[in-house]
């Protein structure tokens, strides 16, 4: 059985939205719970059979349903390590996408600390050699 001490009971809030996760250590799983608030609602998510989503609205006093998800409570922690490592696509384009902007930022930055050219910038040019039968020009 589980260490009582290392149970991941917890709730958490952003916005309209809750997740709580709840150690059952008698029946050795772990209960996620999500949820949300809209126009005065409250909704449960679950999963169908099929996998995809389900999003169900709750009856005030209700105390029916189901967890989003149940998982071993031996599994649990690898679990939710594995899962905070995780990035989401758009989350790792946003960052280097500020990385980039960043690096340009600070170039700028030592350019005009330092009285640089830019490196982007193309050098002055140089007059033409003279031809040979024109005087050169000094």
């Amino acid at each position: 059985m589980a260490d009582m001490g290392k149970l991941p009971n917890k709730t958490i809030t952003d916005g309209d939205w809750r997740m709580s996760i709840i150690a059952q250590p008698w029946l050795d799983i772990v209960d996620v719970w999500i949820g949300h608030y809209q126009n005065g609602k409250a909704y449960s998510l679950n999963l169908r059979e099929d996998g995809t989503m389900l999003e169900t609205e709750m009856k005030e006093g209700s105390v029916e349903g189901k967890p989003f998800l149940r998982i071993p409570l031996r599994i649990y922690e690898q679990f939710a390590q594995l899962f905070n490592k995780a990035e989401l696509p758009v989350e790792q384009e946003a960052t280097q996408a500020e990385l980039k902007a960043t690096k340009f930022h600070l170039e700028d930055m030592r350019n005009l600390v330092f009285k640089r050219r830019p490196s982007t910038s193309r050098p002055k040019k140089s007059k033409p050699p003279a031809l040979p039968n024109e005087e050169p020009d000094f």
